[in-house]
């Protein structure tokens, strides 16, 4: 619950998360605008199925062109280098 909340707020509100500002990325919607607080909650619980995929939703990253994971094709979101 605590994570869901603290991944939900922080793309919502800053467009990012400490492990993420640390990188320099953020996350947005894929016409670069501010991802909602309920895309960024679904975008957090669409995670969960690139997990459970054991992993396959992560590496499509690697194979990608445009370095979309699963969750992210999901909810319309890229991560994207500030």
């Amino acid at each position: 619950m605590l994570t869901a909340l603290y991944h939900t707020i922080g793309v919502s509100v800053w467009s990012t998360t400490v492990g993420k500002r640390v990188f320099g990325l953020r996350v947005l919607r894929s016409d670069r605008t501010k991802v909602s607080p309920l895309r960024a909650l679904a975008r957090y619980l669409a995670s969960g199925v690139s997990f459970l995929i054991f992993g396959v939703g992560y590496l499509m990253v690697a194979f990608r062109t445009d370095k979309r994971a699963l969750h992210d094709i999901m909810c319309d979101t890229v991560v994207v280098r500030q």
